[in-house]
């Protein structure tokens, strides 16, 4: 059995002013020093490749990756799976994607074309007679949102030339530079934040026909670069400033290039205007790396042996990376020394770099793949299952020793935080919804008909004048009952409409005492707010809710300003909106009607955001693709992230507003607030509802009827110090994940350890106490994970 040390030491000391012990956290780092070599450094390896038939354009903050494939948008996770694939622009083009998700799309087209809302006319408008003739295609500039919906387009290009897209730079202003041809000539262009140009200029001795490649690099405030490949074979490279002006940096002869994999290539720039070009000598024809001043002047060469290279980018420690046409993958310095080399095996066209110098290659054959080490950040991992019961019932509440209460029929099964049952109880008479608050009463919702004893409390349901005045059943009404921890009926009352059939789908107990229903009378979708004791303060039905219509009514809490609904229709459509102290509910979806497919979806639960705002996952009415969006109280959509080709749903929410999602066909997902996915994993069977703790763990019931404990995303144990009224030694805490047995040692000195007690922490947070240390004034502890 592997021992393995967490590095924490927890040190305490008693306070006589507080009566209570205060604790410092220590962390142990074991530093390796040894004398440095001149040595070169290993090339990294693949840590995934898939062959997804595109190109990588960029990498998020959580190393998720997005690819071009004509005019489709593929979205991979962290680990190399496909997520999503989605037309943003209705045509193929360069993109790139700056740091809020916005994509940047640059091609060309040739007669009107709608670009999602906004219509441009190119090509020759005046050929032909003073006519539109085919054949002469002008480029596009156009700026979409992270949701997909199209910000600003605008044209480029001379009239009558064949123009076309090569190369687009986002700036730190927000500004975008574009490198294009017309007919073959050399051309730049810096567009303003909202598309306006800002300049045009030719690039200077550039031929009719002669361009082949046009790259840019990004302008820094002060001057960004440029890259020119020729089908003549010559390499140009050089400066723009903010105004336009070009200034070359190679001098003439320039090098050559060979192979057209080399129009690939990148613009790379030094510091105080150097620029990197890698090709092939114009007298030898042998490969070299070059750095050349802004005036021309050439800095250094260094040879790069026999096979022809050129440069993909480079890192924030200006370090250069090179790909060769037989498949050579090599690491430069900034002073031209080789790093490292490998070889993949098929030659790179693209690469993306993260912050830690790993980062993704894209092939030449459709593949693209990570290099260097994986992302190790483990809030973006998938957590695994650590325990799994099949009792049929479904959880609706933890508490905090992360003891489980699931329901089922009317019985209420308490299960301890490894899984295991430890108590079935009856308290209120009827099955129903069910919620726990923190003081353990329960709350029970759902419906009745006739006369029942809720166990102390005696009410009459049903339709009371029906059948002449009489009671007739069929006709059930609604019930709310809070219950105290051991049973006790607190109080209970009867609502909804007379002559209807009702029954409740929703409950949230709210943060006052009050407590919201969603409900529907004979599917008629209905809410009402009750007060911590039971009386009825309003009940509204939803003003566009159609008779028979409404599946369910869900409601998330009150927190003091808004809560928020969401009804699922049997007509296919989901709608939204907010509630307030009043009962007043203005709609969240005021445009098309946001949809569902799979009645898996009922399970679906309303989800607030901060400041009045609320998520919602769905079918677009439009394409039928799955979406999630942020919503303000005004119906206005913050931002819509497409989610893939499965349809989902929202399952939960945790402080963090970090959204988790269930698909229809078992898929269960992590994204953040902002719509950025996180993570996501197939446990084997739909998730319909879930519970979180404040350990970032928590419950999953599947469709099955089972459910599960999900462990935290690699959360690492901690000692706290906890409070001593009595002085009985110091008292401390260890929280982790459940069933944990640790070996917890003592130290007065931080060099001598003695063994102290060995423990299992059964429910994930255990408190220890050493009652041999009440005449000591400070001590350390560690802890050793050993199973």
């Amino acid at each position: 059995m592997k021992k393995t040390c967490l590095g924490f030491f927890c040190s305490l000391k008693p306070s006589s002013k507080l009566n209570h012990f205060v604790a410092q956290t220590f962390l142990l780092v074991w530093l390796l020093l040894a004398t440095a070599f001149p040595a070169r450094a290993q090339a990294p390896s693949l840590s995934w490749s898939n062959n997804i038939g595109a190109r990588a354009f960029a990498l998020d903050g959580l190393n998720n990756v997005y690819a071009s494939a004509g005019n489709q948008i593929i979205v991979l996770n962290s680990a190399g799976v496909a997520q999503s694939t989605n037309v943003i622009c209705p045509l193929p083009g360069i993109v790139k994607r700056d740091a809020a998700g916005n994509l940047y799309f640059g091609g060309n087209f040739d007669g009107t074309q709608n670009f999602g809302g906004i219509t441009l006319t190119g090509g020759c408008t005046n050929c032909a007679f003073g006519h539109y003739g085919p054949g002469w295609p002008s480029c596009y500039l156009a700026k979409y949102s992270s949701g997909g919906t199209l910000q600003w387009v605008t044209s480029l290009g001379i009239n009558s030339y064949s123009n076309r897209v090569t190369d687009l730079a986002l700036n730190t202003d927000g500004s975008i530079t574009v490198g294009y041809d017309a007919s073959g000539v050399g051309t730049l262009g810096m567009f303003s934040p909202t598309g306006s140009n800002l300049w045009t200029k030719v690039l200077p001795g550039s031929n009719l026909g002669d361009n082949m490649s046009m790259k840019v690099g990004s302008f820094d405030g002060t001057s960004g670069s440029f890259l020119q490949y020729r089908f003549s074979g010559f390499i140009r490279g050089g400066f723009y400033d903010s105004a336009g002006n070009l200034t070359t940096s190679i001098a003439f002869p320039p090098p050559v290039w060979g192979s057209p994999l080399t129009g690939n290539a990148e613009p790379s720039t030094g510091p105080t205007n150097t620029t990197y070009i890698a090709g092939l000598s114009s007298d030898t024809l042998l490969p070299q790396l070059q750095k050349w001043s802004t005036g021309g002047s050439l800095v250094w060469t260094q040879s790069l042996g026999s096979i022809e290279q050129y440069i993909l980018g480079g890192d924030s420690g200006g370090n250069l990376y090179l790909a060769g046409t037989n498949g050579l993958f090599s690491k430069y310095d900034a002073s031209g020394s080789l790093l490292w080399s490998t070889n993949y095996g098929t030659a790179i066209e693209a690469l993306q770099t993260d912050g830690a110098g790993n980062g993704i290659v894209s092939f030449s054959n459709g593949a693209v793949a990570r290099f260097g080490a994986p992302p190790v950040s483990s809030a973006y991992q998938a957590p695994a299952l650590v325990w799994t019961t099949a009792l049929g019932a479904k959880p609706f509440a933890l508490d905090d020793q992360n003891n489980v209460y699931a329901s089922i029929s009317n019985k209420i099964i308490v299960l301890n935080a490894a899984g295991i049952p430890q108590q079935t109880n009856s308290y209120c008479p009827l099955p129903g919804v069910v919620q726990r608050d923190s003081g353990g009463n329960f709350y029970y919702g759902g419906s009745f008909d006739g006369t029942q004893n809720f166990g102390g409390i005696t009410l009459v349901g049903g339709c009371q004048n029906c059948s002449l005045g009489h009671y007739a059943p069929g006709w059930p009404s609604c019930y709310l009952a809070k219950y105290s921890s051991n049973g006790t009926l607190q109080w209970a009352t009867a609502f909804s409409v007379n002559s209807s059939f009702n029954r409740v789908t929703d409950l949230a107990l709210n943060p006052d005492g009050t407590i919201t229903v969603g409900y529907d009378t004979s599917g008629l979708a209905s809410l009402a707010m009750f007060s911590a004791s039971g009386s009825n303060i309003w009940s509204k039905g939803l003003m566009s809710s159609s008779f028979g219509d409404s599946m369910a009514m869900k409601v998330s809490t009150f927190d003091g300003h808004y809560g928020s609904f969401l009804e699922i229709r049997y007509s296919g459509s989901m709608i939204g909106g907010f509630y307030d102290a009043a009962g007043n509910t203005p709609f969240y979806t005021l445009g098309p009607p946001l949809l569902w497919g799979s009645s898996a979806c009922t399970n679906a639960v309303a989800v607030s955001g901060p400041t009045n705002t609320a998520f919602l996952a769905s079918l677009a009415l439009e394409t039928a693709q799955p979406q999630l969006q942020k919503l303000s109280t005004n119906g206005v959509i913050i931002w819509m992230q497409p989610i893939g080709g499965m349809e989902q749903f929202i399952v939960g929410a945790d402080a963090a507003a970090n959204l988790y999602l269930s698909a229809t066909n078992g898929l269960f997902s992590k994204y953040d607030a902002n719509g950025n996915f996180m993570w996501s994993t197939n446990y084997g069977a739909v998730v319909t509802s879930m519970l979180l703790d404040n350990l970032g763990s928590g419950i999953l019931s599947f469709a099955n009827g089972s459910f599960s404990r999900f462990g935290t995303s690699g959360t690492r144990p901690q000692l706290v110090a906890t409070r001593n009224p009595n002085s009985s030694g110091f008292h401390f805490r260890i929280v982790g994940n459940p069933q944990s047995v640790f070996q917890i040692f003592e130290s007065t000195d931080l060099s001598h350890w003695d063994s102290l007690s060995s423990v299992t922490n059964v429910s994930g947070q255990f408190d220890f106490a050493d009652t041999n240390s009440t005449s000591q004034v400070r001590k350390f502890y560690k802890a050793v994970l050993v199973q």
